[in-house]
């Protein structure tokens, strides 16, 4: 017995050929009742009923007879044929029993037949109006064939003429024939509206179809087809090995498909390579896919039977192309009709979404790359009046808050923002404000702002620096930021001077006065601008000491030439200033050159607060942790001068701050910061953030009051 829902994906395989062969037993046996049970039939199923005779249709429940009645092309029986329905009345008749009856001699209608039809001897002829008339039974709407030209005359015609609807086709002399209308072609169909024009079916699901013969010899040329069955398409084909099909309006070619099966809409399509399948439209664009599975749109470009690609015209050409999960946009500059394109590839989105613009495989998710003797490689624009351009960048810990930098609408400045918040602008004329807008300072100077105690930074062109406070130049006078006093610290031609003024409103003038005067001589001045000479001191007004004696002890210059680092020991304990000075010196390393205090138990190697910046055209800044640093270092060829000041403040604690130089970089360094010792100070070490780099240049000394 035969399941028709088997096999089933849940069977096993040993099952799956006896459930097969199970099938093909019962259509054998026609699924015939007297020798099959076959379960779970479908719908519609057709089967043989032996014990009826006849075939039957499954309509999901039960089974009935397939058809009450069917058409033979042609019958032949060697017994009695039985006929149902009909009468008695014409030749040939039913007899009594419903059996076809034949005779010697029939009577029809009066005419005696003989017993093999009709039969003519001689010629047959029509005499009354040279026609032959059909008529219905109730003699309406008769249908008769007519001679329209003398008999034997070279115009005759024959005519089909309806007694309402007058000629509905006709033969002419020539052979052709006309539907509807005097034929003026082989074939010619005429029709009234809302009527088809050629209907050819021949019924069944094998289709239709048309040929074209070339009569010459015989041989097809094309043909159109429709296929039938349960997924119908209409087939036009050019057999020839160059066939081509061409499809017109208004007697204008529009589509074109050649023997390869590219098609050209509006143009007669190039010769593609053999791999590719292509649809050209107009006179320059077209879409192409190969066997290896890319799909490219280009324009005024297409790829030859060689394989390379070449202009349609003497234009500029581009392509854009899917290959294997990527995109890629190409372009060319205009070259002549015919010639090979060299294609350069201007953007990639490849397989792991990474973006390339002006290179073909990207480093980074955004890759872009001009090359260019200018410097500008990406722009970022907003046309919106007053509105800036910004470049955000988002990490994982803050997905919708993160970094901008960009220039800011209205004010022509570049800002750096946290979260929203500005944390760095560069106005127009390139002073800075960190977390501040800069004041407008004027040439010669440029200034570095700072947010917090009003501290402020300018540098002055290249031949001089400044750090000041509570003040900046207007390209006039020097100005309070806000009421208040205001100091000035300045190197300029190898000097160092401290200036202060008294207290004033904010956007005045302020007026400073030399205090302390270093001279690149040595010579030193306080409340005078007269240079004393070398390593003389000058003051104005009396020095006042507290309890104790003033001292300033020169220590003896130590070479930095080797170690990890230099020590200072034996610190009387009455010491509560230190200048640590330094020249040329430099490490093998990169990690930044710090100073350490140490006690009689050892030296402190963490606790320290402050922090270093360091840059000529740029900033950098660090955070002092393992000593204080001194220096910013660039790297093992870095060498510094200058020096650093340690203060003590009260008790244990001491402060710092320094100013130095990379003499090969003319970057300067400013630090500043504290340290609370666990005891009383009595050494002092200079080496380097981890303690790793060795001294390789230099010399340092210290000079303790």
């Amino acid at each position: 017995m035969a399941d028709f829902n088997k096999p089933a994906t849940t069977d096993t395989y040993a099952n799956i050929l006896s459930y097969i062969n199970a099938k093909f037993s019962d259509l054998a046996l026609g699924l015939d009742p007297a020798n099959t049970t076959p379960t779970n039939l479908p719908t519609n199923t057709i089967r043989w009923n032996s014990a009826n005779n006849q075939f039957e249709k499954y309509n999901g429940t039960t089974w009935a007879a397939l058809s009450s009645a069917w058409t033979f092309g042609s019958l032949t029986a060697s017994g009695t044929v039985t006929l149902s329905g009909g009468t008695a009345n014409g030749v040939p008749y039913l007899n009594a029993s419903k059996v076809l009856t034949s005779g010697s001699v029939l009577a029809f209608d009066g005419t005696t037949l003989s017993a093999n039809g009709l039969n003519i001897t001689g010629q047959a002829q029509i005499n009354s109006g040279n026609s032959f008339i059909l008529k219905n039974s109730d003699n309406t709407n008769n249908f008769y064939l007519y001679n329209a030209g003398a008999t034997g005359s070279a115009s005759a015609q024959l005519l089909f003429m309806h007694s309402s609807l007058g000629e509905v086709g006709r033969f002419n002399n020539l052979g052709w024939l006309g539907i509807g209308k005097s034929p003026a072609a082989k074939f010619e169909v005429k029709v009234g509206a809302g009527f088809g024009c050629i209907r050819h079916d021949i019924g069944g699901s094998s289709g239709s179809t048309i040929r074209f013969i070339d009569s010459d010899n015989n041989t097809e040329k094309a043909y159109i087809v429709n296929n039938g069955g349960s997924n119908e398409f209409l087939q036009f084909n050019a057999r020839a090995s160059n066939g081509t099909l061409v499809f017109l309006t208004a007697d204008t070619e529009r589509i074109r498909i050649d023997n390869i099966g590219n098609a050209g809409f509006g143009v007669t399509p190039s010769a593609w390579n053999s791999t590719d399948k292509a649809i050209q439209i107009g006179s320059y664009a077209a879409i192409a896919q190969d066997s290896s599975g890319y799909t490219a749109l280009s324009s005024n470009a297409y790829e030859s039977a060689a394989g390379t690609w070449k202009y349609l015209a003497t234009l500029a050409a581009s392509r854009y192309s899917q290959e294997g999960g990527a995109h890629k946009w190409l372009i060319a500059a205009s070259g002549t009709a015919g010639t090979t394109i060299s294609f350069t590839q201007a953007m990639t989105l490849n397989l792991s979404g990474d973006l390339a613009l002006g290179l073909a495989s990207p480093s980074y998710r955004f890759h872009v790359r001009r090359d260019s003797s200018t410097w500008e490689v990406a722009g970022i624009e907003n046309q919106t009046a007053n509105a800036g351009a910004l470049l955000r960048f988002l990490h994982a810990n803050s997905p919708t808050l993160g970094y901008d930098m960009g220039a800011l609408g209205g004010t022509d400045a570049f800002v750096f923002r946290r979260n929203a918040t500005e944390i760095l602008r560069f106005d127009a004329n390139g002073n800075a404000g960190l977390n501040c807008t800069p004041n407008a300072w004027g040439s010669p100077y440029r200034g570095i702002e700072f947010a917090y105690s009003g501290g402020v930074f300018g540098g002055f062109n290249s031949s001089g620096i400044c750090v000041v406070n509570n003040t900046y130049y207007n390209g006039t006078n020097w100005l309070y930021i806000a009421n208040g006093g205001a100091t000035r610290y300045v190197q300029i031609a190898g000097s160092h001077v401290w200036q202060y003024a008294a207290s004033g409103t904010a956007g005045t003038s302020a007026a400073f006065t030399n205090g302390f005067q270093m001279y690149a001589t040595g010579g030193v001045t306080v409340g005078n601008t007269t240079d004393p000479g070398a390593n003389n001191l000058s003051v104005v007004g009396s020095i006042t000491a507290g309890s104790g004696n003033v001292m300033l002890v020169q220590s003896t210059s130590k070479v930095t030439t080797s170690g990890t680092n230099i020590d200072f020991t034996s610190l009387p304990s009455w010491v509560k200033r230190i200048t640590v000075m330094f020249q040329d010196v430099s490490t093998n390393g990169s990690a930044n050159i710090i100073v350490q205090l140490g006690t009689s138990g050892g030296f402190q190697t963490s606790s320290y607060k402050g922090g270093i910046s360091s840059g000529n055209n740029a900033i950098v800044t660090s955070a002092m942790s393992s000593g204080f640093d001194c220096a910013v270092t660039n790297g093992a060829t870095a060498t510094m001068q200058g020096q650093i000041i340690i203060t003590n403040h009260n008790g244990n604690v001491w402060v710092m701050s320094g100013i130095t130089h990379h003499s090969e970089t003319t970057t300067f360094c400013f630090s500043a910061g504290s340290v609370s010792l666990s005891g009383a100070l009595t050494q002092l070490r200079l080496t380097t953030v981890g303690g790793t780099n060795t001294f390789d240049n230099g010399a340092v000394n210290i000079i303790y009051e």
